[in-house]
């Protein structure tokens, strides 16, 4: 099976081509890429990680970044320099099996963030008891360990995480196994099936509960999970697609898999503007953050006056 992976310093598709692919990567990155840095360093606040939501926000926040990164920047980089390289290179190993136990990781990043809204709308008691103080943080290393634990299984297939420059695409596979992973293959189902279970219990819980509150903690808690309901169907429809270009005839369709790209960074992007549009605390961190600019440019443009001399005549 190694030959059908060959180490060449010969490609496939026109320069063209993989020009507008790396660049189109790249621009995505950084529209995706600018919420996020704010939502970062809003969910870092000491007043705020007090709340159990957004510590697990928090951890959610960090792998959205570097998920982007793996998902946008490097492939995107590797298609505009048309970089070549061998598949079973070491780096490229790394990269890829940081990446695909960061999206396991994420999976249930989302799962614990939706359980914590169900608790939180139905049984705020037992969320306190379950998410309380330290607790919230031994849920986001349960997200790890899951993540680590489930790439793991992988180890004796042969795993070949690699991004396929030709085909402007990442591509997971296990050699051993008839080239299908497993692991992915039960990540993406198991999303599926947790998204479609808890969704339609947040949104009932919501609209039984969530439009009745009147304090501003419960307000804050009303945005969070209506955050939480966005990035869920963004990420369920993104997980229907890759299920569908990978067992179905659509797999064949040219460029498919630049759609299931764009897709996969689009569950790690809507995060960070869903937090734009609903969350204050991130709304006012760019405020402020405008508004500085915006006197830096206001006070180079008169020290630039200033230091003007006026010629004599």
């Amino acid at each position: 099976m190694a030959s059908d992976f060959p180490c060449s310093n010969e490609t496939t598709t026109d320069v063209a081509w993989k020009i507008g692919v790396g660049s189109g990567y790249l621009a995505l990155f950084a529209f995706y890429m600018f919420p996020q840095v704010f939502v970062l360093t809003t969910t870092t606040q000491k007043t705020l990680l007090s709340q159990p939501s957004y510590k697990i926000m928090l951890a959610t926040a960090c792998v959205d970044m570097v998920q982007l990164t793996f998902v946008l920047a490097l492939p995107g980089w590797l298609s505009l320099w048309r970089v070549v390289y061998c598949p079973s290179a070491t780096w490229m190993k790394v990269i890829g099996h940081i990446n695909m136990v960061l999206a396991f990781v994420y999976t249930m990043l989302r799962t614990t963030l939706s359980i914590n809204r169900i608790l939180q709308l139905g049984r705020p008691k037992l969320c306190m008891r379950l998410f309380d103080g330290t607790k919230a943080w031994y849920w986001v290393l349960w997200c790890f360990v899951f993540g680590f634990v489930l790439a793991l299984g992988a180890t004796g297939s042969a795993p070949l995480y690699f991004y396929d420059v030709d085909a402007g695409v990442w591509k997971f596979l296990w050699i051993k196994n008839n080239l299908l992973n497993v692991s992915h293959m039960f990540n993406n189902i198991y999303s599926l099936f947790m998204v479609s279970i808890t969704e339609p219990t947040i949104i009932v819980l919501l609209r039984k509960k969530g439009f009745k509150v009147t304090s501003d903690i419960s307000k804050v808690q009303r945005r969070i999970t209506i955050q939480t309901i966005i990035v869920n169907i963004v990420f369920d429809v993104s997980h229907i697609f890759y299920l569908l270009v990978s067992y179905t005839p659509l797999k064949n369709v040219s460029c498919i898999g630049i759609v299931g790209e764009v897709l996969w960074a689009t569950v790690h992007g809507s995060n960070g503007y869903s937090y734009l549009f609903l969350n204050r605390s991130v709304q006012e961190k760019i405020k402020n953050f405008l508004t500085k600019m915006e006197c830096k440019k206001k006070q180079n443009a008169l020290f630039s006056l200033s230091t003007q001399v006026t010629p004599v005549s």
